[in-house]
C-alpha cells in the first residue's frame, strides 16, 4: 500500500535530444520516449506521466512536444515507477479524455530509468477488454436482434485525425462495442434487404440515413441510433 505522501511534481515539455524508441538506452533518473497514433504519426500535446509505486499522489508529468517525443527528469526518490500518458481533444463541440497505454506497463527503478513509447489507439483488443467506445442501436418493433445490418461511414476525421473506415456491423444486441470515436453516417437494412429507417437519438427525423457523433454522457461515451420499419 502507499504511504499518503501528497507529492506532485510538474515537469516542462520535451526538449533537447530525447531517446527515440523503445531500442534506446535508458538514462538513469530519466522516462523517455515518442507517443504516436496508430498511422504512425507523432502526437502532440500528450500527458505522460511516472507515478511511484509507493507515495500516494506523487506523479512526474511532461507534455510531448510537435514530435510527440518526451523526457521526464526523475527525483531520486524511494520505490518505483510505472508509466502512464492521457490525451485530451477538442471533437464537434466536446472535449474528450482518453488513456494511452505504454509498449511496456512495467514498474521501473528511478536509478535505472526507462524507455516507454505509447501509440494512440482508437480500437483494438486490450488486456481482456477493448479500446474502441460503445454505440447503441436500438431496435423498433419487427426489427429482431441479429437480423438487421449496420452500415457506419465516417463523416470527416476521427479523433486522432485519421480517415477512419467505413464499418459493416450485424448486431446481436443493442450495444456495439470497440467503435472509433468519430461522427458517423450511419444505414441500415434488414438480412432480406429491405431497408430501415434511422433516427440519431436526439433528434425527431427519420430518414434511411442519420449521422451522429459521439458525446460523454451520464453512462460514458456513447454513439446512439434509433431503427424503425418504414
Amino acid at each position: 500500500m502507499k504511504n499518503k505522501k501528497m507529492l506532485a511534481l510538474l515537469v516542462v515539455g520535451a526538449t533537447g535530444n530525447l531517446a527515440l524508441g523503445a531500442t534506446s538506452k535508458p538514462t538513469p533518473y530519466v522516462m523517455t520516449g515518442v507517443v504516436k497514433n496508430a498511422q504512425g504519426q507523432p502526437v502532440p500535446g500528450v500527458e505522460v506521466y511516472a507515478d511511484n509505486t509507493v507515495y500516494y499522489d506523487m506523479n512526474v508529468v511532461a507534455k510531448t512536444d510537435a514530435k510527440g517525443r518526451y523526457r521526464i527528469e526523475l527525483p531520486h526518490d524511494v520505490g518505483t515507477w510505472r508509466p502512464g500518458a492521457t490525451v485530451e481533444r477538442d471533437y464537434h463541440g466536446e472535449r474528450f479524455r482518453m488513456t494511452l497505454y505504454p509498449n511496456d506497463r512495467a514498474a521501473f527503478q528511478g536509478s535505472v530509468g526507462a524507455v516507454r513509447d505509447f501509440i494512440w489507439k482508437l480500437s483494438g483488443p486490450h488486456e481482456g477488454g477493448v479500446l474502441g467506445e460503445q454505440m447503441n442501436v436500438f431496435h423498433g418493433d419487427g426489427i429482431a436482434y441479429g437480423n438487421l445490418i449496420v452500415t457506419l461511414t465516417p463523416e470527416g476525421p476521427l479523433i486522432d485525425g485519421s480517415k477512419g473506415k467505413v464499418l459493416v456491423i450485424r448486431p446481436e444486441t443493442s450495444v456495439v462495442k470497440d467503435v472509433p470515436l468519430g461522427r458517423y453516417r450511419m444505414t441500415a437494412k434488414l438480412k432480406g434487404g429491405q431497408s430501415v429507417l434511422v433516427q440519431a437519438q436526439g433528434s425527431e427525423a427519420w430518414a434511411t440515413s442519420a449521422v451522429n457523433t459521439f458525446k460523454d454522457g451520464l453512462y460514458g461515451v456513447r454513439l446512439s441510433f434509433n431503427t424503425r420499419l418504414p
